[in-house]
């Protein structure tokens, strides 16, 4: 069983990532549990003061069985292990079929395609119950920044857009997760999404002009 993963789902969604986590692990056991033998009867337990007595049932309708000697204590371990590794690997079989019919189904830019998705005209008319990554981008780009002091004689790092940063960027071992966390990362000033969303103005337009008068009026 393959793991659907298509390339709209955003790479490092958490709770992807801990699904197809999980699937790995759940197709490892299947590994170790391997081909369950196909062992004849079935065990029967009954306990004996403080220890267990073990019987196998070979016959329909039987209800004890034969019982098995300590000699044959292989054989109940066998059937036992059968039993389980059979009900193991229907559960974990159906796990794998739940969460591959969930990865099918989760679509986890679908919200921010509901506001993406609208007219232009009507974003502006919209504050959405979450913004968009690209919206909040956008929107730190339009807040003004103010860089920290640099000590005298303090050697001169430039990042790709040609701001002074106190640290060599290529050298960084961060790797943010997020845009935010990248936003952060570049001394931005913080501030939350609808703060950050409010200081965007939108380009305000001219009334259209009168048309002239032609002259010809009529009553």
């Amino acid at each position: 069983m393959q793991t659907h993963f298509e390339d709209n789902y955003a790479i490092n969604d958490p709770l992807i990532e801990m699904l197809i986590s999980r699937q790995e692990e759940n197709l490892s056991l299947l590994t170790q549990i391997g081909k369950t033998k196909n062992i004849s009867g079935n065990l029967r337990v009954d306990k004996c003061r403080q220890s267990y007595q073990y019987y196998i049932v070979t016959q329909k309708g039987d209800t004890k069985g034969t019982y098995l000697p300590r000699k044959e204590i292989r054989k109940a371990k066998a059937l036992a292990q059968r039993d389980y590794n059979r009900a193991a690997e229907a559960i974990i079989k159906k796990q794998l079929a739940a969460i591959d019919a969930f990865l099918k189904a989760y679509r986890p830019n679908a919200l921010d395609q509901a506001f993406t998705k609208q007219h232009p005209g009507r974003r502006a008319l919209i504050a959405p119950v979450r913004e968009p990554d690209s919206e909040f981008i956008e929107a730190w780009r339009h807040l003004p920044y103010t860089g920290k002091a640099f000590e005298i004689n303090a050697p001169e790092f430039f990042t790709a857009n040609g701001v002074r940063v106190a640290r060599n960027p290529k050298s960084s071992s961060r790797t943010p997760s997020t845009a935010q966390a990248s936003l952060t990362a570049m001394n931005f000033p913080q501030a939350s999404r609808a703060g950050a969303r409010s200081t965007r103005t939108s380009p305000v337009c001219a009334p259209a002009p009168a048309k002239k008068s032609s002259g010809n009026t009529s009553a």
